[in-house]
């Protein structure tokens, strides 16, 4: 483990140090290209290189493109000292020498001016002189805690750039202004109106400041701050990255302005926000589901919380927003989301919604129906502690009896390949080794997670809220687009849930554990049989439901099936298990073999919890 940092440490600074160097040679290119390039030319190339550079330059700060025209004036002023030098080659000798340098010399003067006009600060006024204290750390634990007015300003979501770099933190003032992800060396101005913070990044640092007046903020292409050391009512004092050479730099708060990118914020409940920052899925005030026929339809009004500043996320509200449900226009004491999924019957009098009560935290599946009124089913599914894990989220089908839920069940897999000491549970599709090549080298494919659907009774009497096999499990479709449906039975000592299993009018003998897998072909339905203890499974059974039969495979003690595709069933079986603290290799998976086949319940749990290992085939 630590030679994987070591070497990532290591890949990174060789990373970082092609960056700088890059950096460093595009810098250089820059300065020393077009100077080089109009020597070799004519000087009136050079002329009209630097004449077009400055009306590029003029252009780009007119679009408000700050950046590009700082670097435009760089480039043109190097075009400048390449004209003056290829004026000095082409005249005689004695007059080549001041003409190059009146061209220089006066060139830079007009460059200087035309900046000023533009709004440009020059280099040579940046540079102030090295302050003798020190502002807000970039790093953190010295961002502002209170206004000038001496109310609390509460900060959070504090992040750093890369591993030990500089922060950035989101500020929240006490009348509501929200800025989120800036730099942690923030300032207030003398007079208490405009705030400053510097805006961290990997590439190009920028500069934020907020006129707390006019509720309007000034977001400035400037990457001479890192670190703010004084803010007066005209100047905004500070250093470039100490990480360097710490050098001081000063800037008028007026031409910084002027330059600057200005949007007003905009007030969303008891907060100001940018417009950048708003949610992009912060909806209407009002939506609408109607139901097929157009018999029913559903209402939502927005419901936005009292206080957003008293959220620990205030943006929480605005980010997944809720609304008041009403049917047919009366109003429900019911809550539900935008995305959230409504399901209607067919015939449009019947739907199922999930919502929740305005004094509840939790959601639920809500029906309503004619002759009920809304209805709260009860949890679809009670997970067994050592079961298959399953999951469901979206209601997909309703019917006059049954609500249908989407689901999926979890796989366990060992963390080895095709061996290993512990059982990795994967909640996604997931790339699995499937066997080896010619050249033994391992082959993978992705396995995609087992779809199934619960299927939830409407109404049931005396239901109890954590009823085992409540719900029905129906697979995905085989052949005929018939489903496999397992109905709960009981449960073993070992937790383990017992399932009857049908397939339309074909009822199979016996009883199955929940874990199944069908066949890419949908013509088979991989499943393993329930035990009691001190029994296991001792076998997987493989159900042809075009010909009806079932085809068990050779005796072994199988855990879980993996995958089930062009004719191969992959699952996981135990063969043993190392003691606790022994340290598993190629050459000694195990040093405690399994008890003879179907009598090795206690020993696959405790496999399955600490070290589990699959054999060579």
């Amino acid at each position: 483990m630590s030679n994987s940092h070591e070497d990532e440490s290591i890949w990174r600074l060789l990373f970082e140090l092609v960056r700088i160097l890059l950096g460093v040679g595009g810098s250089l290119l820059i300065l020393v290209g077009p100077a080089v390039l109009m020597t070799l030319s004519p000087p009136w190339w050079g002329a009209i290189a630097v004449i077009g550079g400055a009306a590029l330059t003029g252009l780009c700060s007119a679009m408000k493109w700050l950046r590009l025209a700082d670097n435009l004036s760089v480039v043109t002023s190097s075009a400048l000292l390449g004209l003056a030098l290829s004026l000095g080659l082409a005249l005689p000798n004695y007059w080549n020498v001041l003409a190059a340098l009146i061209t220089f010399i006066g060139g830079l003067v007009l460059i200087g001016m035309w900046e000023r006009k533009l709004g440009f600060v020059s280099r040579a006024d940046r540079i102030a002189p090295q302050s003798h204290g020190s502002g807000p750390s970039a790093w953190g634990g010295q961002q502002p805690q209170t206004t000038p007015e001496g109310e609390p300003i509460r900060t959070f979501n504090m992040s750093e750039i890369a591993m030990g770099g500089p922060v950035y933190v989101s500020y929240l003032f006490p009348d509501g202004v929200l800025l989120q992800g800036i730099g942690a060396s923030a300032l207030f101005s003398s007079d208490g109106r405009y705030f400053a913070a510097t805006v961290p990044s990997r590439q190009q640092w920028g500069l934020i400041i907020l006129d707390r007046q006019e509720r309007r903020v000034y977001r400035c292409a400037n990457d001479f701050f890192w670190e703010l050391d004084e803010f007066t009512e005209t100047d905004l004092r500070g250093r470039v990255s100490p990480l360097v050479d710490n050098r001081a730099s000063s800037f008028n708060l007026a031409e910084l302005l002027k330059t600057a990118q200005a949007v007003d914020l905009i007030p969303v409940a008891d907060l100001w926000l940018e417009p950048d920052s708003m949610p992009d899925n912060l909806a209407e005030p009002h939506i609408e589901h109607i139901g097929p026929q157009t018999r029913h339809r559903i209402d939502g009004s927005l419901r936005l919380p009292d206080r957003l500043r008293n959220l620990e996320q205030p943006l929480e509200g605005l980010h997944h927003p809720i609304y008041q449900l009403s049917l047919d226009g009366r109003e429900t004491d019911l809550l539900f989301h935008a995305d959230s999924a409504v399901v209607w019957r067919a015939d449009g009098k019947a739907l199922c919604i999930v919502a929740r009560r305005v004094n509840e935290e939790t959601a639920r599946y809500w029906t309503w129906q004619p002759d009920t009124g809304w209805q709260a089913l009860t949890t679809p599914w009670v997970i067994s502690s050592r079961g298959t894990s399953l999951n469901w989220d979206t209601p997909l089908a309703l019917d006059n009896h049954h609500l249908r839920i989407e689901g999926y069940l979890a796989f366990e897999i060992p963390d080895r390949g095709h061996y290993g000491y512990s059982l990795n549970c994967i909640h996604g599709d997931f790339d699995i080794q499937t066997g080896h090549d010619a050249r033994g080298r391992a082959q993978s494919a992705e396995r995609k997670l087992t779809p199934l659907q619960l299927v939830t009774p409407l109404a049931r009497e005396g239901a109890d809220e954590r009823e085992r096999g409540l719900s029905d499990i129906e697979s995905e479709p085989l052949l005929g687009n018939l489903r496999a449906r397992l109905s709960w039975q009981r449960d073993n000592s070992d937790d383990l849930g017992g399932y009857r299993c049908r397939i339309g009018d074909w009822a199979l003998s016996g009883l199955w554990l929940l874990d199944h897998r069908v066949s890419d072909c949908t013509r088979y339905l991989a499943l393993i049989p329930f035990a009691d203890h001190p029994a296991s499974a001792a076998k997987v059974v493989v159900v042809d439901t075009l010909k009806r039969q079932c085809l068990d495979s050779p005796p072994m003690n199988v855990v879980n099936v993996l995958d089930f595709r062009e004719g191969k069933l992959l699952v996981t079986r135990v063969a043993g298990r190392l003691k606790e603290d022994s340290t598993s290799t190629p050459l000694q998976r195990f040093d405690l073999p399994a008890p003879p086949v179907g009598k090795a319940a206690g020993f696959l749990y405790v496999s399955r919890r600490l070290q589990t290992v699959l054999p060579d085939r």
